[in-house]
């Protein structure tokens, strides 16, 4: 009974694809026993003749034959007719799973229970080398939820330090097994989501393991793993969202993003025509595929009733482990979709695109596959590190909570922004282009280098607005003449920025996020805008090679790993040390005065008749009164008194970190003296802290010199 005949496709886990086992093979092999068990049975009745002896054993053994024989017939049937021998894995789904095991219930599964930064630091001290395998069986109605089987190993260190949880917000657990162990429910907490593992079957110091049964219900707020049934034609799509704390309402885990962790996943669909899309590489099995279910997994399936409710029509589909990661950034997604394959030759990446069948004639795949094309060969220059994963596939998700999230390899988006074609228009399409980028941009700052904790959330937003914002001005464009317009998007953030940032309600672009619920407070225009024009500001600042042989060293030494702001500066400084020496600058400073501190500054300039120009910083309504140092470019604007206008650049002025912060704009000693419209000579002043012979000193020179009625008093400044 336990024969199998296994297949094995290259590069993916061994899979069965037979019929149960030929009737030969239910032979008893009597000869290997016979002797043996009359004479057992002798020996325990003395008076039994050897006749009798064996006509006992040869009876008893033709019963086992004809039990399984009978157990093969209706096994044989099952396969070959899809009878039901129990009820369907649906009213299992239905039922508590109690009726056939015992099981543990959380009496506060609709609460709100949040998880604690210090909480999750202590964690993070005691696990490491973090693998999940799961085997999850989806109902095929909203009211049947879906269940599974799931295994954690990691290594315990410090089992003392803090108690060891796992987080689960689901309806039942069953068959806990720790360390091989099955544990005595009743010995066991299941309390505001989280299981509480006794520390006496754990090992401290040593690999653990935990294997237990699950039961769990769909959601339709896209908090969890969403069910929708298109009102259209009727289909069924199923899709997770896990960020920020999301993933424990999905599946058992440890949800945190310090935690990084790989996912080995078998998916059971209720329906052949169902396509399943993970982190990993997958493929699908027939319904006699299901013998490739790990013994395990399926004597837990067997144990509450699932099993034998399997229907003829599952399909069994198999994924290789995903990489190392957190556990906001998985993704599995099942139902009818249709799928477009990128059949671009310069593509250097598969690409999917995953839609609902009433969206497929929306979809610009062409746009797509073009544009995420392009922003790989740009982001792989950009951070000098390939793109990390073997595929990238894009799900266009219904009733979805945000626009797009970046899963590893298997993106999520909204399927709002898909509208009939001659509904887009260029401004649209460039939107839709942007979110690609954007989400694209995360697969290096934010999936392959993570976060340790939700007070960085910003850096890894501001950094993909600003990644996509650069690709689309510096890349994209130059095939998409439509998207012109694209430098608009920095005015876009800088409007979207400043209207958060003068508001009571401002705050630092980097705040401390306490708890998990304080997390999902902070998207917002701050974070994602202003951010992204800080960093766009520090790339005039310390400038792009600076910048990316720090992004280059930041992603190579955090590779697979979590990182903090702190990690992401010492990287700066180090580039900035090695390619730009003279630059007096401390940048953990600098990045302090922007981002614990909120507000923005105001500047305004004067130009007095000795060619000098003043800035003066000043501080808006509800702003911290900060000086900050930063580099910027200064348009002025001269009114002639023939009310002619006439505008002179003058790039990469450094405001010191102080109230006011003089530039002399006069020529050199040297050079003829110029006189302005009163009169007065423009002279260059000693110890002034820019060259007196730049171009844009020699443009201001002939400006003058050309108009000879411009009065300083008709002076605008941008």
């Amino acid at each position: 009974s336990s024969w199998r005949w296994r297949w094995k496709e290259p590069g993916l886990p061994a899979v069965a694809a037979a019929p149960p086992p030929p009737l030969g093979r239910l032979s008893l092999q009597m000869s290997r026993w016979p002797k043996a068990a009359c004479g057992a049975l002798r020996g325990a009745l003395p008076s039994l003749s050897q006749s009798k002896a064996v006509l006992f054993v040869a009876g008893f053994a033709a019963s086992l034959c004809a039990l399984r024989l009978a157990s093969y017939s209706l096994e044989l049937l099952q396969w070959r007719g899809g009878w039901r021998l129990k009820e369907s894995v649906g009213g299992v789904l239905r039922r508590s799973i109690g009726e056939k095991v015992a099981c543990l219930t959380d009496a506060h599964f609709a609460d709100n229970v949040l998880s604690y930064s210090e909480e999750a630091a202590k964690r993070a001290t005691q696990l490491s080398s973090v693998r999940y395998s799961m085997l999850l069986v989806l109902g095929k109605e909203l009211e049947d939820g879906f269940c599974g089987c799931f295994r954690a190993e990691f290594f315990l260190q410090n089992a003392k330090a803090a108690p060891l949880y796992i987080d689960f917000q689901g309806r039942e657990i069953a068959q806990l097994i720790i360390n091989g162990k099955l544990c005595d429910l009743r010995a066991i907490k299941f309390d505001r989501h989280r299981i509480h593992l006794p520390p006496k079957h754990l090992q401290d110091g040593r690999l653990n393991s935990v294997c237990l049964f699950f039961r769990n219900t769909y959601v339709t707020n896209s908090a969890g793993l969403h069910y929708y049934r298109d009102p259209q034609d009727g289909r069924v799509y199923i899709f997770s969202h896990l960020e920020p704390f999301f993933c424990h309402r999905f599946f058992p885990c440890f949800d945190q993003p310090s935690i990084k962790a790989s996912l080995t996943l078998q998916v059971i669909t209720p329906v052949q025509s169902w396509k399943v899309v993970s982190n990993g590489n997958g493929q699908k099995n027939r319904r006699e595929g299901l013998h490739a279910v790990h013994p395990d997994y399926r004597r837990m399936l067997e144990r509450a009733g699932v099993w034998d409710g399997l229907p003829a029509s599952a399909a069994l589909w198999a994924f290789l482990p995903s990489p190392p990661c957190s556990s906001y950034i998985y993704a599995m997604c099942a139902g009818d979709y249709e799928v477009i394959k990128n059949q671009r030759s310069d593509a250097t990446v598969p690409m999917r695109i995953f839609v609902r069948r009433s969206k497929k004639d929306f979809v610009e795949a062409d746009l797509i596959f073009r544009c995420c094309t392009q922003a790989i060969r740009f982001y792989e220059n950009l951070f000098s590190c390939e793109y990390p994963y073997s595929k990238y596939d894009v799900i266009y998700c219904p009733e979805f909570r945000i626009g797009a999230m970046e899963n590893v390899a298997a993106t999520t988006f909204t399927d709002r922004m898909l509208r009939p074609k001659d509904e887009m228009n260029d401004v649209m399409l460039q939107r839709h282009c942007f979110v690609h980028l954007h989400e694209l941009a995360h697969t290096w700052y934010g999936n392959l280098t993570t976060m340790t904790w939700w007070n960085d959330l910003w850096l890894k937003e501001s950094f993909a607005d600003f990644c996509a914002a650069i690709c689309m001005c510096e890349c994209v464009v130059k095939e998409h003449p439509s998207f012109a317009s694209s430098q608009q998007v920095w005015l876009q953030f800088l409007d979207q920025g400043l209207s958060g940032d003068l508001q009571a309600s401002t705050h630092p672009i980097r705040v401390p996020i306490k708890h998990t619920g304080d997390a999902v407070s902070a998207f917002d225009a701050i974070s994602y805008r202003k951010g992204a024009s800080w960093i766009k500001t520090m790339d005039y600042f310390i400038g792009r090679e600076v910048l990316q042989a720090g992004l280059a060293l930041y992603v190579a030494k955090y590779r697979d790993q979590n990182a903090s702001l702190e990690d992401f500066v010492m990287c700066l400084t180090e580039a900035q040390k090695t390619l730009a020496p003279a630059m007096q600058v401390d940048l953990r400073r600098w990045t302090d005065s922007w981002l614990k501190y909120s507000g923005p500054n105001q500047v305004a300039v004067e130009i007095d008749s000795q060619g000098g120009m003043h800035l003066r910083q000043s501080f808006p309504d509800y702003a911290d009164m900060v000086y900050r140092s930063q580099t910027v470019d200064v348009l002025l604007v001269f009114q002639t008194k023939a009310d002619r206008f006439i505008s002179v650049v003058v790039p990469r002025v450094t405001l010191a970190a102080q109230e006011l912060t003089t530039v002399d704009l006069a020529p050199s000693s040297s050079a003829s003296p110029t006189t302005s419209a009163g009169g007065s000579p423009i002279r260059a002043r000693s110890g002034s802290p820019r060259a007196s012979s730049s171009p844009t000193t020699r443009l201001f020179d002939s400006v003058v010199a050309a108009t000879q009625d411009v009065t300083t008093k008709g002076l605008h400044h941008f």
